[in-house]
This record gives structure tokens, sequence and C-alpha cells, in this order.
């Protein structure tokens, strides 16, 4: 391809985050994902809150797998299956990318569900700044020029707090988040992007750090 220019655990889902993993790691059934990590005073605010949550969803008879705190992420761009070989020129453009890209502000503010009208799939923070389209902007035309799909959907700036896999009630559910919707949890600087592998499997789903890029622009 070309190329382009810490929280306690909310330990009781899918989704912790073991960063260092190595290359070689990397299989024939790697699926890959690049995404940033809100800071953990940031986290750590949103922890509460999903925990209330956690419990108002049980009562109105959601079934919903929550994720750690540890896997928490915002996605810039789900790359999907990805053979070995397509690794290292993806991370070269990536890298590419993150030098001419300078650190950005992020703001979480508020809990939101996905899709934003009738049933909900996701339950999630909301994340925006002012660099934070054209990250994913850059992400996402660094894995095109490198093959990848295109991502036919707006980008929506959020971090998955829980999959909904029973709806139950769930309209008296969100009706019941009141000022959660807009609660402010703070800002992170984030300052590097990163290459995750999501390894999924019987038990938690675990998210490996295959490469990171710092934001040097």
């Amino acid at each position: 391809c070309t190329g382009l220019g810490a929280a306690a655990p909310f330990g009781f889902g899918p989704g912790r985050l073991r960063s260092g993993a190595r290359e070689e790691d990397v299989n024939a059934s790697t699926r890959l994902f690049v995404a940033v990590r809100l800071g953990d005073e940031v986290n750590a605010a949103i922890v509460p809150v999903a925990e209330g949550l956690r419990g108002k969803a049980g009562r109105f008879g959601m079934r919903c797998s929550w994720a750690s705190v540890e896997g928490w992420h915002l996605t810039l761009k789900f790359l999907g299956q990805t053979e070995p070989e397509r690794v290292e020129p993806l991370a070269a453009a990536i890298e590419a990318a993150a030098a001419g890209l300078g650190p950005c502000e992020l703001e979480a503010r508020g809990i939101g569900f996905m899709p934003g009208h009738g049933r909900p799939r996701i339950i999630h923070a909301q994340a925006d700044g002012s660099g934070l389209a054209r990250l994913a902007s850059e992400v996402e035309a660094a894995a095109v020029a490198c093959g990848f799909e295109p991502e036919r959907r707006n980008f929506h700036g959020h971090m998955t707090i829980a999959r909904v896999r029973r709806p139950g009630r769930w309209r008296e559910f969100k009706e019941e988040l009141g000022p959660t919707r807009t609660m402010h949890f703070g800002t992170s600087r984030i300052s590097e992007l990163a290459i995750y592998e999501s390894r999924l499997g019987r038990g938690p789903a675990r998210y490996d750090r295959i490469r990171a890029f710092e934001l040097a622009g």
C-alpha cells in the first residue's frame, strides 16, 4: 500500500485489553481494529455510571454483555480478519499518517445508544473533539490505501460500555437515564493510537495491542 502523510477494573464482562503483544503472535485468524484509549480519570468517572446502568438494565429485564474498563476503547477503524502479511504495510501507512497529526483533546460526555432510535444494540459513552474526525479520516484513508474495505457509515465517536443481548423493557430503561445522557465525564489528551487484535472465544474478549503510533505532528 502507499504511505500517507489506571482506573479500578470494571470487572464484570468482556473486553479486557492487554498491551505488549508481540507481532509474531498475530496469526491467520487475526481480527484487527485501530483505536485510541481515553485517560484513566475519564474512565474512572464513567465506571460508577456504568455500574448504575447495569443495575437498571437488570431491573428492566435486559441482558447485556458489559465490557471491562480495561478493554474500553474508541474505535477509529474496524479492519476485520487480516492476513499476517498485511499487518506490516498497514502499520507503515498508519505510522506515516500519525506522524503528520498532533495530539488532540477528546471530551467524553453523555450515555448514548446505537442505533440512536429504536431497539438499542450498544450502550456507549459518547466522545468528541476537534481533532477526532480528522484522526479517524486519516486512519480510514491509510487502511483503504492498503486494500481494506472503506467504511460506508458516518464516523461517530463512542466507547462501547455494553452490548445488548436481550432488549427487555428498553424503552423504560431509556426513559430512566435522566442526566446521564448529557453528563460530563472529562477530557483526555490523546497522544497515540494503536492497532489492536480482538481475541474472541470462551469467556471475555481480549484486546491485544499489536502496534502503537505516536501522534507526533
